[in-house]
Formats: C-alpha cells, structure tokens, sequence
C-alpha cells in the first residue's frame, strides 16, 4: 500500500483504514496484530490506572486502553493546524461526532488563556508555568508548549489522558508537557468520573448524560496536585472542569499565600456549578480582583455581581490595573443598563429550557 501524506508525518495504508477525510484529517489504522506492542506511560505525570499502550513501529496505528481487565481498539484521528507558526497535531478518537470535536476539524479551539501568556513573553519576555487544570485533549495546552511555556496538563477522564499523551508525543513536546491523570476534587481518594468527550465531570450535566462513561480516577485537591508534581511554584493555572472548581480548590489559599504572583483564568458555567451547590460567584471571592475575561477585555466583576452569560471566563489576579494596562488589555466596566437586554437574549442551544431561564432570573436579581 503506498503512505499517504500528511502535514507532519507519513502513515502507511493498511485494510480498513480511511482516508482523504475533509479539513486536512486522516486516520491512524488498526494493527494487524498486538504482538509489538510496548508498554508506555505518560510524559512525566503519574502512571494513570488504566494500561497505556503504543505500538513500537513506523506505523504507529493506535493504542489499547484497559479497563478492568478488558482490552478496547482505539483509533486515532489527528488533525493539524497552523498556529502562531506551528503546525500542531491534535489527536482524537476516530469516529467522534460531537460538535467540539467536528469544530477542531475545522478550526482550533479558542485558548482564553492565550491572550495572558502571549501578553506576558511579548511585554515582559518571560515564559510562564501553566498548568491546565481540565486539560481535555490539549486543546488549551498544546500551543502555549509549543512557543516555549512549560506546561503540566491535568485531566481526568481516561481516554482523554490517552489522547492528550499521544498529542503531546506527536508534537515531540515530552520535555516541555507533563501530563498528570487525576481528577481535581476536595481530596484524596478515588473519584467517580464521568467521561464525556469534552464535558466529563464528577457530576454529569443532564445535557450530556447520555455521552457519558464511568471510571474510577484518582482524585486530589489542586493544591495537592500542584505540589505532587513539582509545579507549586506556577504562574498561571487553567481550570474549566464543568463546576467542579470550589471543590478542587480547597485548600488554595495556602498556595496563594505564597505564591503572590500566582493568576488563574477559571470557567464559570451556571448549570454545572448547580449542579456542584454554588453559584458561579462563588469563584470570584477568592481573594483576587476577578474580571470577566473575553480576549483582551476586561470587565471587573464581585461576588454579588451577576454572571453576564451562560458560560463565562474570569482572570483572577493580583495585578494593579496599571500593570494589565501595560499587558495590553482593556478594562471596561459592565453595562448594567444593556445587561438585562442581552441575559434575555441567552440561547438555550442544547440546555433546559428551565435551566436557561433560572439562569436569567439569577443574575437579574443580582443586578444593582
């Protein structure tokens, strides 16, 4: 069979393998038999409880993951887009059909933590420790390594922990990612964890229950993890772990307290954080000025404020808004005359009906 040709690398054709799919896609093939097949672990993070396996061959045409003794195929799709420069591969399961998964096949996905880290290597010429709390498939992780930042990537559902590793070897970032498989949670233990494509929680939206797996995952506090993995004296921390973020940060403070350079760039999602027992604002009152982040704006917002979407991004920092100036970004103060207006007009998309409009009602009550 003769290889086919692909932006970074060269795959050759075995039976029953696809290719020519659209947007610049192709698939890895099924091995023909287990009989070299190495065992392998993630770069640098912990060994995940389940046996990570690649096949030590030029072809390189998928892995087996091991749950409770039963051994599952698992095809490989990777894309690769050009980014700052870079041609990133992003690796996925063959065959999803999720709509975050038929968007990277088009596009990247938007990093809000982007901004903050290009900002800080342009403007003060540093390159930061960034960890990525939720790391799902690397979509938030894979480019800030790429230019140089150091990045540990923590995430809790199995497959993606595989997909993510395999991510990290195709783009030869071993040196620069760690990946480590736990789920943040408010200690130690095991966690029972629901994998859904980029949706996994330990509570499970009813939006994506029917998507969802169940694993038993390690589980540990952020601040616990951090220490774990060497990576307490990070810069910027990620999180978007579908509102699950109180939880994982208890404990913080102790972290903050010495770290006064430390900023986080966290999800607030209104059903999962009540589905978690606490309002988004909860996330807000940690001791930072938070501003709801959306590119290079900035509004501030406090624990008695309201959320001015479904879905929203915040930067907490320490930062004197002279210093985010300089950064680059513009602060501006939320409109509370024009709020009303635009919560009316949230889609409802996929969500609850119900849901949506107690999410409306939440935040007009908080309104000034």
């Amino acid at each position: 069979a003769q290889p086919v040709r692909a932006p970074i690398c060269e795959v050759s054709a075995l039976p029953g393998c696809a290719h020519g799919a659209p947007g610049g896609t192709f698939l890895l093939c099924e091995p023909r038999d287990n009989s070299t097949w190495l065992q392998h672990t993630c770069c640098g993070g912990d060994i995940p409880n389940w046996a990570l396996e690649i096949r030590n061959t030029q072809r390189e045409t998928g892995i087996v993951i091991s749950r409770d003794g039963c051994m599952e195929q698992l095809q490989f799709e990777e894309v690769v887009h050009e980014q700052e420069g870079q041609a990133i591969t992003y690796v996925m399961q063959a065959g999803s059909d999720d709509w975050f998964c038929n968007i990277l096949r088009k596009r990247p996905h938007a990093n809000p933590a982007w901004y903050h880290l290009h900002r800080c290597k342009l403007t003060e010429g540093r390159l930061l420790r960034y960890a990525d709390i939720g790391a799902n498939i690397g979509t938030t992780a894979l480019l800030p390594a790429c230019v140089g930042h150091r990045v540990l990537a923590v995430e809790a559902g199995p497959l993606n922990v595989a997909l993510l590793t395999r991510a990290v070897q195709r783009n030869r970032l071993q040196a620069q990612v760690q990946v480590a498989h736990w789920a943040a949670a408010e200690g130690f233990g095991m966690a029972r964890f629901h994998e859904a494509g980029a949706w996994g929680s330990t509570v499970i939206s009813p939006t994506h229950a029917a998507l969802a797996t169940e694993s038993l995952v390690p589980a540990a506090a952020l601040v616990d993890i951090l220490e774990m993995t060497g990576f307490d004296g990070v810069d910027l921390v990620k999180i978007d772990i579908e509102g699950a973020e109180m939880a994982a940060l208890s404990g913080f403070e102790r972290l903050a307290q010495r770290n006064l350079a430390l900023e986080l760039i966290v999800e607030t999602n209104w059903e999962t954080c009540a589905l978690h027992g606490h309002a988004p604002q909860a996330v807000w009152a940690l001791g930072f000025s938070v501003y709801v982040l959306a590119g290079k704006r900035l509004t501030p917002v406090g624990p008695n404020l309201p959320q001015p979407r479904f879905v929203t991004d915040v930067l907490a920092t320490r930062r004197p808004k002279e210093a985010l100036k300089r950064l680059g970004y513009e602060l501006v103060p939320m409109d509370f005359t024009a709020l009303p207006e635009a919560l009316a007009q949230t889609q409802v998309g996929d969500r609850d009906p119900e849901v949506v409009r107690a999410f409306i009602d939440a935040q007009m009550a908080r309104l000034p």
